[in-house]
């Protein structure tokens, strides 16, 4: 079943199944289109038919076609023109809409019946959303630290959803060896090279939108937006609609600012066992790819805190009126700190804040502010509240993991001596040893 749609540009071999990187010659694996075109018509993803591969089955909900918003507060401040790409506007609240779109089209007009994806949260909702009414099993795999909301969004959608690992990467591997092991057709967006040719869309509606800016700021994690963009305006490259590609700037943040490693060096100022769900990829196969379009587009890459990225995500809801979610705010976090931005400026926002309201209550709150590993969060649980039920402690984690998984991370806690264990009135209790007090202590240390 299925034509060879991927192929890899620089030993020309062909795969049936989608893979990121060719395991011949290691080159970024692309998608065969027939011959591209610039005939935009009609709305949404399908407008760029006559640039994306040709499908028996074409799917929408609407997507694509997101507004361009141009700044009033920060282009005053900065003195220069910004745009905001509102990717939020999608139907699913992100900009992944674009690639279950795609996605969904090649599953649909292949007869695939078992899906799977790793996603912390955006991919896997949109993709249940694009799925819906058919016949085709999705099954998500999502890390530890998803955000509550999105994980409820995706409950809502009716995913099978399975937890593993601490980093969307552990996600990604374990999705792509089960796809291997099971039949599953593979939906991730950092393993299918459709993601990123769908993503090449933003690029293309920008230029429609504006023309040609001098900068566009992108949030990275595995780098996958930054390098689709870049592709995207190569393509107007090629059709002699622009004679070069804008500059890319990507936005990083702690722990794994990979890609800012991988140009500049370990930035110890930045190191954090803190993490934004959507920024957090701790060996991204595109990221030498990635720090090679910035240099070529005599871009940058900046890191910025995690309160930085909170500060601008409140900034931005007050004085743009945007509610985007964290991931989105770091590239206004980034644009405060850019060095070079020329005259005309597009800043990525890649999804909506409405997802993630729980996470900015507990920052008014001051509880758990930021989305760490999950044994630090239990510690810092148990640091509050001095002893707890099992129980308890997966009530104050708000579902974001099984009660099966509490457990077994307590298990883990006590082997290390950092939690012990006493039985009251016929049930387990929970409390802090004096090591896991000095661990704890240690991680606000380094946090700052």
């Amino acid at each position: 079943m299925g034509k060879e749609l991927f192929y890899c540009p620089q030993c020309k071999s062909r795969f049936k199944e989608p893979i990121l990187l060719c395991p011949k010659c290691g080159g970024v694996v692309d998608v065969v289109v027939e011959e591209k075109d610039w005939k935009p018509r009609g709305t949404g993803l399908w407008r760029y038919e006559s640039m994306l591969p040709e499908f028996k089955v074409k799917i929408s909900l609407g997507e694509a076609c997101t507004p361009l918003i141009r700044s009033k507060w920060y282009a005053h401040v900065l003195g220069i023109d910004i745009w905001f790409k509102d990717e939020s506007r999608n139907p699913t609240g992100s900009m992944f809409d674009r690639v279950s779109a795609l996605i969904a089209s090649h599953i649909l007009s292949e007869g695939h019946n078992k899906v799977i994806t790793a996603s912390d949260g955006n991919m896997g909702a949109s993709l249940l959303a694009y799925l819906a009414g058919t016949n085709v099993k999705v099954k998500v795999i999502v890390p530890r630290n998803v955000d509550v909301g999105k994980k409820a969004q995706m409950e809502l959608y009716g995913g099978e959803i399975e937890v593993y690992g601490e980093y969307l990467d552990e996600a990604v591997n374990y999705a792509s060896k089960l796809a291997s092991t099971n039949n599953y057709y593979n939906a991730t967006v950092e393993v299918n090279p459709l993601g990123y040719v769908a993503l090449k869309t933003i690029a293309y509606e920008i230029y429609e939108q504006i023309g040609f800016p001098d900068t566009i700021i992108v949030p990275a994690a595995s780098g996958t937006t930054a390098y689709a963009i870049y592709k995207g305006f190569k393509d107007l490259v090629s059709l002699g609609l622009i004679d070069r590609v804008p500059r890319i700037t990507i936005v990083q943040t702690p722990p794994y600012p990979t890609i800012a490693w991988e140009k500049h060096g370990t930035i110890e100022a930045y190191t954090s066992s803190q993490a934004i769900v959507g920024l957090t990829y701790r060996n991204p196969p595109l990221k030498k790819v990635v720090a090679d379009i910035i240099e070529e587009t005599l871009g940058e890459v900046i890191v910025v805190s995690i309160e930085e990225v909170y500060e601008s995500a409140i900034e931005l809801a007050r004085k743009e009126g945007l509610l985007v979610e964290p991931a989105s705010a770091a590239t206004l976090a980034g644009l405060k700190k850019a060095r070079n931005l020329g005259e005309n400026v597009i800043v990525i926002l890649t999804g909506s804040g409405l997802k993630m309201l729980a996470t900015y209550l507990e920052a008014r709150k001051g509880k758990i502010i930021y989305h760490v590993p999950t044994k630090a969060m239990i510690l810092r649980i148990l640091d509050e509240e001095g002893e707890l039920h099992g129980y308890a402690i997966w009530r104050r984690l708000e579902g974001r993991i099984t009660p099966q998984t509490v457990y077994q991370h307590l298990s883990e806690l006590r082997k290390r001596g950092l939690v012990e264990m006493e039985i009251k009135n016929r049930r387990k209790v929970y409390r802090l040893t004096p090591k896991g007090r000095q661990v704890l202590e240690l991680l606000k240390q380094i946090e700052g």
